[in-house]
C-alpha cells in the first residue's frame, strides 16, 4: 500500500474518532446544563408558588367548585372570585406543562410530583377549558392539556419506582430508637 493512501487513510480515522468524542462530550455537556436549570426553574414553580396559601386556597376553590358550574359558560363567563382562580390555577398548570412540551424541564420531575393535583385540577377544569376555546375559536391552555395527559399516561407508583424511591417496611422496628 502506498504510504501516502495509509497515512491519508490514518488521519481520516482520526477526525473520525475525534468527531465521535466531541459529539459525545457536547451530549453530555448539554445535559449537565439542562439538569442544572431544572433546579431554579423546579425551585420557582413548586416550591416558591405550588406550595404557598394562596396557590393551594384557588386550587381548592377551583377543584371543590367548579365541576358545579355550568360548563358553557366557560372562563370568562365566571363569577368572581372563582374566575380569577381558575385562571391563576389554570395559568400554572399551562406554564408548566408548555415547559413539559419544550423539553425545557425534566418531565419525570413535575409529572411525577404533582400527578394527582394535576389530574384532579384538569378533571374539574376540562369541560370548562373546552367550552372556552369553542367560544374563543382558538387555542386555550394547551399546555396544561399537555401536563395532563402526561399525568394521566403515567401512573404515580411507576414514577416513584423511576425516581427509586425507597418505602419504610410496613412493620418497621422502633427498637433502638430513641428521641434526644
Amino acid at each position: 500500500m502506498d504510504p501516502e493512501v495509509l497515512v491519508s487513510a490514518m488521519a481520516m480515522v482520526v477526525s473520525v474518532l475525534a468527531l465521535g468524542i466531541t459529539s459525545t462530550l457536547t451530549r453530555a455537556q448539554v445535559r449537565s446544563m439542562r439538569k442544572a436549570n431544572d433546579l431554579p426553574v423546579m425551585i420557582e414553580l413548586l416550591i416558591k408558588e405550588y406550595v404557598s396559601d394562596e396557590f393551594q386556597a384557588r386550587h381548592r376553590l377551583v377543584t371543590e367548585t367548579l365541576p358545579t358550574v355550568d360548563a358553557s359558560l366557560g372562563f370568562e363567563g365566571l363569577a368572581e372570585p372563582l374566575r380569577t382562580a381558575a385562571y391563576r390555577v389554570a395559568w400554572y398548570y399551562n406554564a408548566t406543562g408548555g415547559l413539559i412540551a419544550l423539553n425545557t424541564v425534566d418531565e419525570l420531575m413535575f409529572v411525577g410530583g404533582i400527578n394527582f393535583r394535576v389530574r384532579h385540577a384538569w378533571s374539574a377544569m376540562e369541560a370548562h377549558i373546552y367550552a372556552e376555546r369553542a367560544r374563543r375559536g382558538a387555542p386555550f391552555l394547551d399546555g396544561f392539556e399537555h401536563l395532563a395527559a402526561r399525568c394521566f399516561a403515567n401512573d404515580p407508583q411507576i414514577l416513584q419506582q423511576k425516581r427509586k424511591f425507597e418505602k419504610v417496611p410496613a412493620a418497621a422496628p422502633e427498637a433502638g430508637f430513641k428521641l434526644d
